[in-house]
């Protein structure tokens, strides 16, 4: 189906929808919607009828057509909705059709309707054959025949405080109550047999989390305040208060994903496991130290914990170590840093930093490549918005992943290597400035700023040099020519364009009686 057409509700307000000749999928245009919406049972749906290879049609025909489909997302956003009544002829209400609609306080489906209902006034959809609630909100109550709770359905209810699960239930899909940041406890029924992912992410206020005793999948043993998965110990869900238990073997994909108050979390000694993102975006989160036990880690399970500064590992761990006090976890079988924060120093002889490594780290101003490194993972330093350079010392530029930068700006300075300026240019098309100006190993740049006297920086289409003592600048281009001359200054701040109006090459700077560097200009 393709957009064809708007439909004008009661309230005056439009919407938008995919029809063909039998039925209509319905949308929000935006998220400006207001107030309670009554959605239309049929739209009308012109079809334009054309000559072979004509450009304008020779004729329409209207269909009215009944609305069958509430598309996914279709009202996700639509903060300022109160109220929506579901039309009879409906028999699809998709996906977190309404996620994340924190003023919605009633919902209706009409009485005709012979898939969904809402019955007892529960201001909530409820598939009637399936037994399933697909949509909730803030005053919905779940009906005591609900055997399952479907994706997202009640995603973003920022304003659900508390909630009871009926004894009926059975099966909570992904995301089922995700960001509801108002919702402080939950307690699993004893027939739950299938939790999915991210459940409960991103309810930061929560801090009670309690399995009914006679449920033979989970339990919160030792009043742990998590969900704890009983065939292999594995922690599902926690939470801000969760005391991690000794017997737990594995920590689950985004378990404690934007429980943004965990400020410290003691992982146990006999800890196997850690799943992708496991403590994605604990943003109070300051230090960590991983088990000897541990072996294995998924994608950076400390992604986006801005405030992480300490991350050690056990001396006796086969997998895994912090060499050199690095602040960083990296995988000793194949020299490749898993996890980092922004105090890490990656360490020389590692040769792979892995997707998401820093993702979201704040505070941090430059990035210090070593010089084995062979590869960057897929967003490793996305969203690292803080950085202001990078120092890369390898010979070939390291092989990038998918979006490895995306956030940082691109006029930033990278410095690399003497000799190997045209491997960055090939490789590393995301910035725009290169200055090619030390010849040896990268710790001599990382630990003195000005190892020559001077420094040399590019940025928004401006050269600055900043020099200990007044020296003569001269700048060529590749010819040979003359392009700058300043006589004795200890700083220089001139745009690209006065002395290249290409907009796009290499300049020679020489500053004194060092040797002239190259730096690079990038459209």
């Amino acid at each position: 189906m393709a957009q064809d057409g708007m439909v004008t509700i009661p309230s005056g307000q439009t919407l938008l929808f995919d029809a063909d000749e039998h039925s209509a999928h319905l949308y929000a245009q935006d998220t400006s919607l207001t107030g309670y919406l009554v959605l239309p049972d049929s739209v009308t749906y012109w079809e334009y009828l054309f000559e072979i290879d004509a450009l304008e049609p020779y004729d329409s025909v209207p269909y009215r057509v009944p609305v069958t489909v509430i598309a996914d997302r279709a009202f996700s956003h639509c903060r300022h909705i109160t109220g929506i009544t579901i039309p009879a002829t409906v028999g699809l209400v998709g996906i977190g059709a309404f996620a994340f609609c924190t003023s919605l306080d009633t919902i209706v489906v009409d009485e005709g309707n012979q898939v969904y209902a809402t019955p007892d006034g529960c201001n909530a959809v409820i598939d009637i054959l399936a037994h399933k609630l697909v949509c909730g909100c803030r005053r919905s109550v779940i009906p005591p025949t609900v055997s399952r709770i479907g994706s997202s359905a009640f995603q973003g209810i920022s304003g659900l405080r508390s909630v009871v699960l009926p004894d009926s239930l059975e099966v909570i899909d992904n995301y089922a109550f995700s960001h509801c940041d108002s919702l402080t406890s939950v307690h699993i029924p004893a027939w739950v047999k299938n939790i999915g992912s991210e459940t409960f992410s991103y309810c930061w206020q929560l801090d009670t989390i309690t399995v009914a005793d006679g449920n033979l999948y989970f339990d919160s043993r030792d009043h742990c305040n998590a969900i704890i998965r009983r065939s292999d110990n594995c922690l599902v869900q926690g939470c801000a208060s969760t005391v991690i238990p000794h017997n737990v073997r594995h920590i689950g994909s985004k378990a404690f994903c934007g429980m943004r108050r965990i400020n410290r979390v003691e992982l146990p000694a006999g800890l196997i496991r850690l799943d992708n993102f496991a403590f994605q975006e604990c943003n109070s989160l300051t230090s960590i130290h991983i088990p000897a036990s541990v072996e294995y880690l998924g994608n950076n399970p400390f992604v986006g914990c801005t405030s992480l500064d300490t991350i050690t590992v056990d001396s006796l761990n086969t997998w895994f170590d912090s060499r050199s006090s690095c602040n960083a976890i990296i995988a000793k079988s194949d020299l490749s840093l898993v996890s980092g924060c922004r105090s890490t120093v990656i360490p020389s002889n590692v040769y792979n930093i892995k997707a998401y490594a820093f993702k979201g780290i704040t505070g941090m101003r430059r990035i210090v490549l070593p010089t084995h490194l062979y590869s960057i993972g897929n967003e490793a330093f996305a969203d690292c918005s803080d950085v202001e350079t990078i120092l890369a010392s390898a010979f070939s530029a390291p092989q990038l992943g998918y979006l490895v930068f995306r956030g940082i700006d691109p006029d930033i300075p990278v410095h690399v290597r003497r000799g190997s300026l045209d491997s960055y240019l090939s490789e590393w098309r995301y910035f725009r400035y290169f200055i090619e100006d030390f010849p040896v190993g990268i710790d001599a740049i990382a630990h003195q700023p000005k190892p020559k006297g001077y420094t040399l920086c590019c940025h928004q289409g401006q050269l600055t040099v900043e020099s200990d003592s007044p020296q003569p600048i001269y700048i060529f281009d590749l010819t040979g020519r003359v392009v700058y001359h300043h006589s004795t200054t200890t700083h220089l701040n001139i745009g690209f364009l006065d002395i290249l109006p290409a907009q796009q090459g290499i300049l020679l700077v020489k500053v004194g009686n060092h040797s002239a560097e190259k730096v690079l200009l990038r459209k």
